[in-house]
């Protein structure tokens, strides 16, 4: 489960220039402004209700429902809300090393991600354009992204590292300024791929003694000698679903066959195979 902060104008402006972390800001506004701020983040703006009005280098965007606007790292923006009835929408950050990792799987081949797991090559700056969620496939996943929304405890009904290198991956995919040179898998030579599936199945193997309760993909693609984002990717593409969606199967079997067994509660079962509480387990 994804939490958001949560913004309305209640809420004083930061300063003009704030640090925060890879997180998502869910507002609900009428009245609010803040000038010529900036962020050590790249930028999601996306309205869901209403409009957002930003300057940024003198140009005024107006960012209305079902459209984002891109902001990068360390951009002044001015940001201004007017209306009469409640605005909502979704301010997504992004850290640059987490673009890095992303931008790292379009720029390198796959023996380049092998032999230097964690080169961290520079972003180039995105265009600040307009987009409509329809027109690319991150405006899609910000569509799915909004269905999966709970506004009464704001928070996102999905895995926190898949959701943001996912949402990375399409982000980038829309810049078409990026280099896109990183071979497919099977396009490879075979000691590449071969070295590939042994660090992978590394990270099953980790996964399948369950040395960690919840997945933290950083930590498990340095046991890997990978970055997250390529493990993520690579692990996926091969095992068809994320490092996530992997333990939280392995456990599920676990749990089923101790109901099977009929020796432990339905609560005692969640607990023992790692779930937090039977909410999380149902």
């Amino acid at each position: 489960m994804l939490r958001c902060n949560y913004l309305n104008d209640t809420i004083p402006s930061a300063a003009s220039t704030f640090h925060v972390g890879t997180r998502v800001t869910f507002s609900s506004l009428m009245n609010y402004e803040m000038a010529e701020y900036s962020a050590n983040t790249y930028s999601i703006k996306y309205v869901l209700q209403g409009t957002e009005h930003y300057v940024l280098n003198r140009q005024k965007f107006s960012v209305s429902r079902g459209n984002y606007l891109l902001v990068n790292r360390q951009q002044a923006v001015d940001a201004v809300v007017r209306s009469t009835k409640k605005v909502l929408g979704f301010c997504i950050h992004l850290e640059e090393e987490l673009l890095q990792e992303s931008f790292a799987q379009l720029q390198f081949s796959e023996t380049a991600l092998l032999d230097h797991p964690f080169e961290k090559p520079a972003i180039p700056q995105f265009e600040n354009l307009l987009y409509r969620d329809e027109e690319n496939a991150l405006g899609c996943y910000l569509q799915q992204t909004v269905r999966i929304f709970k506004t009464d405890s704001a928070s996102i009904a999905i895995e926190p590292t898949a959701f943001y290198l996912e949402l990375s991956q399409h982000l980038l995919a829309t810049q078409n300024n990026l280099p896109k040179t990183a071979q497919r898998l099977d396009l490879v030579k075979n000691s590449t791929k071969q070295e590939l599936l042994r660090r992978l199945q590394t990270a099953k193997e980790l996964l399948d003694a369950q040395q960690m309760e919840d997945v933290n993909i950083n930590l498990l693609a340095q046991k890997c000698a990978l970055s997250g984002s390529h493990l993520f990717r690579s692990f996926k593409k091969v095992y068809g679903v994320s490092p996530y969606q992997y333990l939280l199967q392995q456990k599920l079997k676990k749990a089923a066959c101790l109901l099977q067994k009929k020796e432990e509660t339905i609560t005692d079962a969640a607990l023992l195979c790692g779930f937090t509480d039977l909410p999380s387990f149902s």
